[in-house]
């Protein structure tokens, strides 16, 4: 076995420590998991008020989590415009190494992602990130997608979670 495939499931052990600390954390027993080391693991979760998944893969960047907030579906009116604002304040956002919206295509979701490293990750600190990812990002829908927005471009970043 390679060096970079043991390196890849020596990561995936943290990520699984790390998501059975984020169980113990929110006041639950960790589920029992079946798995390939070799295949992307997954584990979703409803968190402050909104939908989350945070993913590993043991072969791609094996050493983060792509932690991912799904915020809602693609609104029917503005689609263009709310678009162009979105990709402006990810410019923004992807400089300050911040959380970064995206759009699923075959589902018409948007998302909020960002990696978080797993060599020191806590659950708490991992929890309070996402608790402000989901708070931080109630308002895309009216900052991104109204016909009356107008958007600046400008970006506020508070405490590094604050999205557009």
């Amino acid at each position: 076995m390679s060096t970079k495939i043991n390196n890849g499931i020596t990561w995936r052990q943290k990520y699984i420590d790390l998501s059975e600390a984020i169980f113990r954390e929110l006041g639950f027993s960790p589920p029992h998991m079946l798995y390939d080391e070799y295949q992307p693991l997954s584990m979703e979760m409803n968190y402050a008020g909104k939908p989350f998944e945070l993913i590993h893969s043991s072969t791609e960047m094996p050493d983060k989590v792509l932690i991912s907030c799904f915020l809602g579906l693609l609104p029917d009116e503005g689609v263009l415009l709310g678009l162009q604002n979105m990709l402006k304040a990810n410019l923004t956002l992807a400089r300050a190494h911040g959380p970064v919206y995206g759009l699923n295509s075959e589902t018409q979701i948007i998302k909020c992602m960002y990696y978080e490293g797993l060599d020191d990750s806590l659950a708490s600190r991992v929890l309070e990130k996402m608790h402000h990812v989901a708070n931080d990002s109630e308002t895309w829908r009216d900052n991104f997608f109204l016909k009356t927005s107008q958007f600046s471009g400008k970006t506020h970043i508070s405490n590094q979670y604050l999205l557009a």
